[in-house]
């Protein structure tokens, strides 16, 4: 039996010890001092192993010592396993027990290590001073002249002497003539008998010391540790910098005063579509999503706040357990799809499209529903949206100005505020306006893992925009290839025609604070561009986790998300010249609007007999 403890022990102890020197490996460095993933994700991982590799071994070394050392991992995972339960309640509902149940084997594997080695057993227990003793007596007995008669009454003595007792024999007035008495050497001044008796009772001492002496102390200090480090994983509050929930802004686009009917737009089942001299756009009325198609390119827009991987509770984001996925949709009742009014003009058309609910995927059912219960993730009517899609039926500029309202902090590991892909995309450059001038950018082609360049970003500090480029894989360094202000424009390569697309709002809502996965003094905002298998795509992303291989989540504050989107066909016009006159358009048509749209309406606050009702003129 205590063979098979200390080989679990050993087990045990070299699994922790692997799994946490590979969090140390994988997850990026160079955080500053202050910097709370520092410790619980540096530091912590690297104190783990080296006490996982000493308690593996002392079963070996010092079995005695064995329960004092895996108190250490013990206490670790007892505090880790409460603190989780009052930090993560969702996600520790499935792993504290794992945990209890890690320290449970620890401590009974220890227990019998260090239990049998201080009882002793035929084959193991016996030290090599004992061993020994036998020969040391009969040598003293042979020196001495003592019949095996003496020898035998000598040896009955009770096995509890008293060590003091012993001692004062040894050393009292009598302590020579006793040991003349045994045949020992009276000009001896130490007492040759009775020093090794002195040693034979010390060594019984050390050897019934208790092993569980100090076990509680070091039990409460680690799991006050545990604690402490539990607190490191939480996301801090803030990030990002949306406008406040009950903002209402003036829309970019307006509807216009004459009003046609040539029917150029069209609503059928779940899609709005509006048909012009060299294109078409169709804006799904299931979820944010608008698809545009000029002259044979396909472009494809989801301008709202999408939660693409998302902490139920601020846990690590660990897929297929405690993620999910949310954005604006459809309202679960008998219409089952938003609200859209629509007006055709002259030359442009308007459409005002309303998601009143969250659309929400769990990657793990039983868990979403104790996230509810708990009050984690993301409610129904929690994260809702207004789209307004403005058409020029001539030139196909497609103007979006779309709001996101977010109505409780969100963890999330990757949210973008915008994404755009080009399903038609050329083999070029994109290019993009930083400090005035035009810079290209080779975006690296998805799943090139492990090749230099694998992630090139945008990212802000407030101050400048860095164009950057991992040098390994996702952890850094990073190489800085442009600095600049951003001038909120970029030119897509379409295999065609080149799109300018103009996004105004990313860098005024993105957040300042470092990253928790990245290091090297990297904002936790950036905008990505890959070129996946059916075309370039480009993701604005006001605040997550996305760069770096740890998986830690971060909070988005509740708040209006905005984004103000120009989209149009540049043929060999100056993208910089374009970019500008377009920026000042949205400036213009903000301003000069009289009238600040309504609140977004609850189900309820529409007849049931309009929604979905058509505008007419």
């Amino acid at each position: 039996m205590q063979t098979l403890a200390k080989l679990g022990l050993l087990t045990l102890c070299a699994a922790t010890a692997g799994g946490a020197a590979l969090v140390f490996w994988v997850h990026p460095g160079a955080f500053p001092l202050e910097h709370r993933s520092l410790y619980g994700l540096s530091l912590f991982p690297l104190a783990v192993a080296v006490l996982a590799l000493v308690a593996a071994f002392a079963p070996f070394d010092n079995p005695k010592a064995t329960l004092r050392w895996t108190a250490t991992l013990e206490g670790l995972a007892g505090g880790v396993a409460l603190g989780g339960l009052l930090c993560f309640p969702v996600s520790f509902l499935v792993l504290a027990p794992c945990l209890f149940l890690y320290a449970g084997l620890l401590h009974v594997c220890a227990r019998r290590v260090a239990f049998g080695a201080s009882a002793g057993s035929p084959a193991e227990g016996l030290s090599p001073a004992a061993d020994e003793e036998p020969t040391d007596v009969s040598l003293a007995e042979e020196e001495s002249g003592r019949s095996p008669t003496d020898s035998a009454a000598t040896t009955a003595a009770p096995p509890g002497a008293d060590l003091e007792e012993t001692l004062i024999g040894a050393g009292g007035e009598e302590g020579p003539a006793a040991t003349a008495s045994e045949g020992e050497d009276p000009s001896d001044p130490f007492g040759h008998g009775t020093t090794f008796l002195a040693g034979k009772a010390l060594d019984e001492s050390a050897e019934t010391a208790d092993p569980r002496r100090g076990v509680r102390t070091v039990l409460l200090a680690f799991g006050l540790c545990g604690l402490a480090v539990v607190w490191c994983w939480r996301p801090p509050p803030g990030g990002a910098r949306p406008a406040p929930l009950d903002a209402q802004p003036r829309p970019a686009v307006r509807a216009a005063e004459r009003r046609l009917l040539t029917r150029r737009i069209v609503r059928s089942t779940d899609v709005v579509e509006l048909s012009g001299r060299r294109g078409t756009v169709a804006i799904s009325l299931r979820r944010p999503r608008i698809v545009v198609e000029q002259h044979e390119q396909k472009l494809v827009v989801e301008p709202c706040l999408l939660v693409e991987e998302g902490s139920l509770d601020g846990f690590f984001a660990l897929p297929g357990f405690n993620t999910y996925r949310a954005e604006p949709g459809w309202r679960p009742d008998e219409a089952g799809l938003a609200t859209v009014e629509f007006v055709e003009g002259p030359r442009t058309g308007w459409v005002r499209v309303e998601y009143e609910h969250t659309r929400f995927l769990p990657a793990q059912p039983s868990l979403a529903a104790a996230a509810r219960a708990l009050g984690a993730g993301v409610g129904p009517e929690e994260l809702g949206a207004v789209v307004y899609v403005e058409l020029d039926f001539e030139t196909a500029r497609l103007t979006v100005d779309a709001w996101t309202r977010l109505r409780r902090p969100l963890a999330v590991r990757r949210a973008t505020a915008c994404f755009v892909e080009l399903k038609t995309a050329g083999e070029g450059p994109l290019t993009l306006g930083l400090g005035g001038d035009a810079v290209a950018w080779n975006p690296p082609r998805r799943g090139d893992q492990g090749r230099e360049g694998v992630l090139s970003l945008l990212s802000s500090d407030g101050k400048v925009t860095r164009l950057l480029r991992a040098k390994r894989g996702e952890a850094g360094p990073y190489e800085m290839l442009a600095v600049g202000r951003l001038d909120g424009w970029m030119q897509l390569p379409g295999r065609f025609e080149p799109v300018l697309l103009v996004a105004p709002d990313w860098e005024a809502q993105a957040s300042r604070r470092p990253s928790r996965t990245a290091g090297h003094g990297l904002p936790e905002n950036g905008v990505f561009a890959l070129r996946g298998a059916d075309g370039l795509e480009v993701f604005f992303e006001p605040a997550g986790a996305r760069v770096g291989s740890a998986r830690l989540a971060t909070e988005l504050p509740p708040g209006l998300y905005r984004n103000r989107l120009v989209l149009l066909p540049l043929g060999k016009a100056s993208p910089e010249a374009v970019a500008a006159r377009e920026k000042a358009r949205l400036q213009r048509a903000e301003r000069s609007a009289s009238v600040s749209p309504a609140a977004p309406r609850s189900p309820r606050a529409t007849p049931p007999a309009r929604r979905g009702a058509r505008k007419r003129g």
